[in-house]
């Protein structure tokens, strides 16, 4: 696949296929369901990969494969990308985006002395791990991860069924919504009693 141009061109169309079709299931979906979702997707598609090695499927079976994996990997990445920039504060995105391009580096270098494994069962047995893996991330509900979809929502409090909204949260989401509220009027006031910007100490 690597070598054959129409291939490659056919790959990159499905790519850009599966990241509208992601936008429009984050949008009717949710961000945290989608995330759940696609990591869902993603351990059962490492499964199926590793049986078609440990099988020994046909090269066309594992190619169908291997490409389904891709697509998928699209469909967890672009929600992981939206979700750390809602949640974190940048010091953290920051160390998130640096271990990542690291990790890809290292990956990267790793890849071809995998790539020159021949035993297929090892090959299957290190997408079982992959697969492992992504299924841990299926619990994102009591990790920190207090702006989920309703805690989004619940800015619109004021809208029709809003308190519905903000009754669904629990006392720590509450709390913390309070109080990422009270930051956010500051710094609107702060801003307009100064247009500048700029404090005593420096910006802020």
């Amino acid at each position: 696949m690597s070598s054959n141009h129409g291939a490659r061109t056919a790959l990159v169309l499905l790519k850009l296929l599966g990241i509208l079709a992601n936008v429009l299931i984050i949008t009717h979906a949710g961000r945290r369901r989608t995330l759940a979702l696609s990591m869902a997707a993603l351990a059962v598609v490492a499964g199926a990969v590793a049986t078609a090695h440990v099988v020994r499927a046909p090269s066309h079976v594992q190619a169908a494969v291997v490409v389904l994996w891709m697509l998928v990997f699209e469909l967890c990445a672009i929600t992981l990308f939206i979700l750390p920039g809602e949640l974190y504060p940048t010091v953290v995105r920051g160390a998130g985006l640096a271990l990542c391009y690291t990790c890809g580096r290292m990956g990267a270098f790793a890849a071809p002395f995998l790539n020159r494994i021949h035993s297929e069962d090892m090959k299957g047995l290190l997408h079982v791990r992959r697969g492992g893996r992504a299924a841990a991330l299926l619990r994102t509900d009591g990790a920190g991860v207090a702006g989920d979809d309703a805690a989004a929502a619940g800015q619109h409090d004021a809208g029709p069924g809003g308190g519905k909204v903000a009754a669904a949260l629990s006392p720590e989401d509450r709390a913390r919504r309070g109080q990422a509220e009270a930051t956010q009027e500051w710094r609107v006031r702060h801003l307009r009693e100064r247009p500048d910007g700029v404090e005593a100490g420096g910006w802020k």
